[in-house]
């Protein structure tokens, strides 16, 4: 049935499962194929230590995921800047320990921490302003899709991972 109806075929394409997330390739070209092979996904590498692993189902960790009504440019302009988390999230989120509101809202320095390149992406620390709070607080983006927030307080680190991906071209 599926060779006779067009709506039904699928093509298969490459894909991989790493850390809770299916991993597809969509181009299926002999270039594109090369490339899924040797391409590196865009995981979070201490996430898969078995000091990690270890405690993945102990309640401690969670994933979910969120549609956003506009485009993956607009989420990642957003997401990079830090200075948006008081305002956005007055009152509703505690990052280790210290409630974030509008009260603490203002300019956030921010400096490199690593070079800028077009396929490791870049890793810039967060300094002064609400997130003096934390020992230390950087923003990680590593093309072409994940952003990672790591905040550190004493032995605590905290990870927030988005992938921003587009719903449709």
């Amino acid at each position: 049935f599926a060779t006779k109806n067009k709506r039904a075929c699928a093509q298969a394409v490459p894909c991989q499962v790493a850390q809770g997330h299916v991993w597809i390739w969509l181009d299926i070209s002999p270039e594109g194929l090369k490339a899924s092979a040797t391409t590196p996904l865009p995981i979070v590498d201490e996430l898969e230590l078995p000091s990690f692993q270890s405690t993945w189902n102990d309640g401690r960790h969670f994933m979910y995921m969120r549609d956003m009504p506009y485009g993956a440019e607009a989420l990642l302009e957003n997401l990079l800047d830090p200075a948006h988390v008081p305002v956005t999230h007055h009152n509703s989120i505690t990052l280790q320990g210290t409630k974030v509101s509008r009260e603490s809202a203002g300019p956030l320095d921010m400096a490199l921490a690593s070079n800028v390149s077009m396929t490791d992406g870049f890793v810039s620390a967060v300094l002064g302003g609400w997130s003096r709070a934390l020992d230390s607080y950087t923003v990680t983006f590593r093309p072409p899709c994940r952003l990672e927030y790591r905040t550190q307080k004493g032995e605590r680190t905290n990870y927030m991972i988005c992938y921003c991906v587009p719903q449709e071209p």
